[in-house]
């Protein structure tokens, strides 16, 4: 029995997280379409103040990360774990060397999710670009307004970053490739 059984139950978002915790900051997955990011500047600034030990950069909001899983309910393997939103301060966390394991990271800032769905029992659609999901003919609705930045579709929540239904230059890439772009 896989220790990965468990994210198929009722358990909470810290005992989900306990069970990725050792998940390498530089191997979690961006979104799809994420493999650039929007202000590059402003994330090596968010590093370099992340490095003097100014942790208020990180905000209030939590990073949500996706966790996805397949297989049966007695043979559940882990897929992918996904950043889904807070892809600045996460490459700027790895770059500041903040954090080397997502268990690193303080709780109250990170949410998760299993294929979608929350602890609570809601299943949630994930944001990702409209090109993105129009280039996949993923069946989506387009979101506007809000937090959304530019054009963004709302797609099925147990949609991973790596899946095959992306073109390739639009599935997600470990978070140390965008960093090493970024890298002065």
């Amino acid at each position: 029995m896989s220790r990965y059984n468990w994210l198929h139950t009722a358990i909470s978002s810290p005992a989900r997280l306990a069970l990725v915790a050792d998940t390498p900051l530089a191997e979690i997955i961006s979104a799809p379409a994420h493999t650039k990011l929007r202000n590059p500047e402003a994330v090596l600034a968010l590093a370099a103040r992340i490095e003097r030990g100014d942790d208020s950069v990180l905000g209030s909001e939590p990073i949500l990360i996706g966790i996805f899983t397949s297989g049966p309910n007695h043979d559940v393997k882990l897929r992918s774990v996904e950043c889904l939103d807070g892809h600045h301060r996460l490459v700027a966390a790895l770059i500041a060397r903040k954090w080397g394991v997502l268990g690193d990271a303080p709780l109250p800032l990170l949410d998760v999710r299993v294929n979608g769905w929350r602890e609570n029992g809601v299943c949630e659609d994930r944001w990702v670009p409209l090109h993105a999901a129009e280039r996949a003919r993923i069946p989506n609705s387009r979101v506007t307004g809000g937090t959304a930045r530019g054009e963004t579709a709302a797609i099925a929540g147990d949609i991973s970053a790596l899946d095959s239904r992306f073109a390739a230059d639009d599935r997600g890439v470990p978070l140390a490739r965008i960093a090493a772009a970024l890298a002065p």
